[in-house]
């Protein structure tokens, strides 16, 4: 897996979405393992589960809805605990008596998504990240009409496409994820949802659609009263994906101004860095890095670059050695740097073929892509050729069925 951060412009790692900010320091401290995960769809047992009344399915909906309201009823406050663990069993009780409940999926897939925060093997989290899409499908296949539904299945296929190697992977994962947003939008809401503009918009521009993203956030931008700081930051990333770094500095700026904290100093780094700022872009490195030196091990990647550019080869390796600690995300800068350490030791063919991993697994479309391929072709070396991976994907209905 690849992982993105640093504004989206490196890759992605879980801390980037929050995953892991409730995990201890001891544990960030150990080497992250991805074991093969093996296992059924069942969930280890809540604290407590009711036992399961008996009813017939021949039974009315509504009586067999009233004989199991009380497990709603549980696994709803489970979930407001962010008992996700104890929620899903119950939902799952719920689910056999009343399979039409069409909610029931959807909170039941919910329940599973926030699980993944919870995860530290790879193959757990991708695990039930497929069962919440599986509950998403199933809840949209009973009751189209819902905007929650949409929202919380292109969050899922966003979170998929961080678990990607492949950019092609990644961006075609997160224009399934904008269909989804977008399609939200012409539907009611159940509930409040913080940031929608700006994860809809930040999608547009990780899917690569940039150009139409700075269209549309500018006038958002334009025709709004209280101040976005992520409108903003979203709008930085937009410009750095087609090249404009001056642009992409301003409003990173803006964000930063509006709400430091909730814009990463390591995001301002890469464009500092794309702008030939490489002092300024170290201070900011080395400022976010002293604030949180656990997780998102890609900042670490990002300041082994720097370390590598002058030609301090050693410092760039223990960087990498420690970074990979810290993340699960392999390719793209961790193996542009591990290329610019072996051509620094004369390892040509070892270079060019980093070089060639580091251009296929690098997320974002902009300036730090552009010099891979540019190094990548100094070497004589071309992309590699790239074979998608097939994914089983649901599509969105259409036409929209207006509900009642």
């Amino acid at each position: 897996m690849v992982g993105i951060y640093l504004g989206r412009f490196i890759g992605n790692s879980l801390s980037a979405l929050g995953f892991f900010d409730k995990i201890d320091a001891e544990i960030a401290l150990r080497t992250i393992h991805v074991p093969e995960f093996s296992a059924s769809p069942e969930i280890p047992p809540a604290a407590a589960i009711n036992p399961t009344p008996t009813i017939s399915l021949t039974e009315s909906y509504d009586k067999r809805l009233e004989k199991v309201w009380p497990f709603i009823v549980q696994a709803n406050s489970l979930s407001s605990a962010e008992n996700f663990a104890g929620a899903v069993p119950i939902w799952t009780q719920a689910l056999e008596i009343v399979p039409e409940y069409t909610d029931g999926y959807y909170k039941r897939g919910a329940a599973y998504f926030y699980l993944t925060q919870s995860q530290r093997s790879k193959s757990e989290y991708d695990f039930y990240l497929q069962l919440a899409i599986k509950d998403f499908d199933q809840a949209i296949q009973l009751d189209p009409n819902v905007a929650d539904y949409y929202i919380m299945r292109g969050r899922a296929y966003k979170s998929l496409s961080y678990q990607q190697s492949l950019r092609v992977d990644f961006q075609r994962l997160e224009k399934i994820a904008l269909e989804n947003f977008l399609y939200s939008e012409q539907l009611p809401h159940q509930e409040v949802w913080n940031n929608l503009e700006s994860n809809l918009y930040r999608t547009m521009v990780e899917s690569g659609d940039c150009e139409d993203a700075i269209a549309k956030v500018n006038e958002l931008l334009a025709n709004r009263t209280a101040p976005s700081p992520g409108l903003h930051s979203v709008l930085a990333d937009a410009y750095y994906c087609i090249g404009d770094l001056e642009k992409a500095l301003e409003q990173k700026d803006e964000a930063i101004k509006l709400s430091a904290s909730a814009v990463c100093s390591c995001e301002r780094a890469i464009i500092l860095y794309g702008l030939g700022s490489f002092d300024e872009a170290m201070d900011a490195i080395e400022k976010s890095l002293s604030h949180q030196p656990y997780y998102d091990g890609n900042r670490y990647y990002f300041r082994a670059l720097i370390y590598a550019d002058r030609g301090n080869t050693e410092q760039a390796q223990k960087d990498l050695d420690f970074g990979i600690t810290q993340t699960w995300a392999r390719g793209g800068l961790l193996s542009y740097v591990q290329g610019k350490i072996a051509l620094a030791q004369d390892r040509k063919e070892d270079a060019l073929a980093y070089f060639q991993e580091a251009e296929a697994t690098y997320f974002a479309e902009g300036p730090m892509l552009e010099q891979i391929r540019q190094d990548l072709i100094a070497l004589g070396g071309t992309p590699r050729e790239i074979q998608k991976t097939s994914f089983e994907l649901t599509p969105i209905p259409l036409p929209l069925t207006p509900g009642p």
